[in-house]
């Protein structure tokens, strides 16, 4: 589970073996919530409805589309140590 970064409280992840199988996105962990996005187009999958208040979603997701690159760079470095090509 290799951890992107910290921010505010909350830790962006992905787990290594998702890049085997699934389109780019990242982990958001904390205060008590989660939720996972989609790095193609910044918009939350499988919504929780109780996890992080809308308000804070909201900011997390402007956060994730002001540092899309290091989002994508980690991913693409998760590829390239699982062996995939790009």
């Amino acid at each position: 589970m290799p951890l992107i970064i910290e921010w505010e409280g909350y830790k962006f992840f992905f787990y290594k073996s998702e890049v085997l199988f699934e389109p780019a996105h990242v982990h958001v962990k904390g205060h008590g919530g989660n939720m996972k996005i989609w790095l193609a187009d910044c918009k939350e999958a499988r919504p929780l409805s109780n996890s992080i208040p809308k308000h804070k979603k909201t900011k997390i997701l402007t956060y994730v589309k002001d540092n899309l690159t290091l989002f994508q760079q980690a991913w693409k470095d998760a590829e390239k140590d699982a062996g995939i090509k790009n």
